[in-house]
């Protein structure tokens, strides 16, 4: 199954979010734009989709996490866009909040640009002269939102649904209770019955039930074993933090890394499955054993003292 040819599809890797491009009865209009790194390969990547940057009338961001809004500041400037956003981004911004936006724990990076529109769950929002439901998707981002689009039955879902699987559930930050509140987005995008969905990374997903329940399988692991999401969080941001900071050497990457304080919130749970015990004095052995692991998958090179990340960015 394609998407309609109003939809262009800008896939990227785990640094940006995917990118969507709506072009109908009106100006071009853009969901989400990709890490501020990466601002020139956004703007080359929408070239090369047939729209100048400069014609871009509307920028809708889904969250505030800062891959899906670098660009929304050049874009802005170039063009004249509106920013639109949910309203707890929008206070969130408004307020220059670095907690629950990840930026402080992930050292994470972003050029925050406030809201000229807000959008609340249930509201109409029309993009290029397309009409789309706005969907609270709360879970991976509790300000998290998504655009339904009826007639085309397409959704754009930004993390709260990948292929078989989901945006980190950052329980250290927002709580257990965000994997009822992932459970609860899930089962809205699945009452939906959306067509397609297009996830905040990753494919396109055309088998939406199906890969709705195993997501949903995969919650309740999490819940099952407190272990299982502990790993699962700490090898992806030790996979992140090595991607924004390649090329770096190993000793340096972990003397960064041990920093942030979400590790420590994790260790009770990864201790469960570990022969040896970790402690914050101990810590460095936990990110040498992962990465260890990622060598050995060939996910990181580690060549000449330097490590680099072979995931997309």
């Amino acid at each position: 199954m394609k998407l309609p040819s109003e939809f262009t599809f800008i896939q990227r890797g785990w640094l940006n979010c995917n990118s969507i491009i709506i072009q109908a009865d009106g100006p071009p209009a853009l969901v989400d734009s990709g890490h501020i790194r990466y601002v020139d390969e956004t703007l080359e990547l929408i070239r090369e989709a047939g729209v100048e940057p400069e014609t871009i009338a509307q920028i809708g961001t889904t969250h505030s996490h800062c891959d899906h809004h670098g660009a929304n500041k050049t874009i802005k400037a170039l063009s004249g866009a509106t920013i639109g956003m949910g309203p707890i981004t929008a206070e969130w911004f408004a307020t220059n909040e670095t907690y629950l936006t990840w930026f402080e724990q992930l050292t994470q990076e972003a050029d925050v640009q406030p809201a000229d529109e807000i959008y609340h769950e249930g509201d109409t929002v029309t993009f290029s002269g397309m009409p789309f439901e706005v969907i609270g998707l709360p879970g991976h981002a509790p300000d998290c939102i998504g655009f339904y689009q009826p007639d085309s039955r397409v959704l754009i879902g930004a993390d709260a649904m990948w292929e078989n699987d989901l945006g980190v559930l950052h329980t250290a930050v927002h709580g257990p209770s965000i994997l009822n509140d992932a459970e609860v987005a899930l089962r809205k995008i699945m009452a939906l019955d959306p067509a397609i969905v297009i996830p905040g990374h990753g494919n396109l997903i055309t088998n939406v039930q199906e890969n709705g329940e195993k997501v949903l399988k995969r919650i309740q692991s999490f819940r099952d074993d407190p272990s299982r999401a502990a790993w699962h969080i700490t090898r992806r941001f030790i996979m992140y933090g090595i991607l924004t900071l390649q090329p770096i050497s190993r000793d340096n990457y972990i003397r960064v890394a041990i920093r942030d304080d979400w590790v420590s919130h994790y260790l009770n749970d990864l201790n469960q499955t570990l022969e040896k015990t970790i402690t914050n004095d101990n810590l460095p052995e936990l990110f040498n054993l992962i990465i260890d692991e990622f060598i050995g998958r060939k996910l990181v090179v580690e060549a000449d003292g330097m490590m680099t990340c072979l995931v997309a960015k």
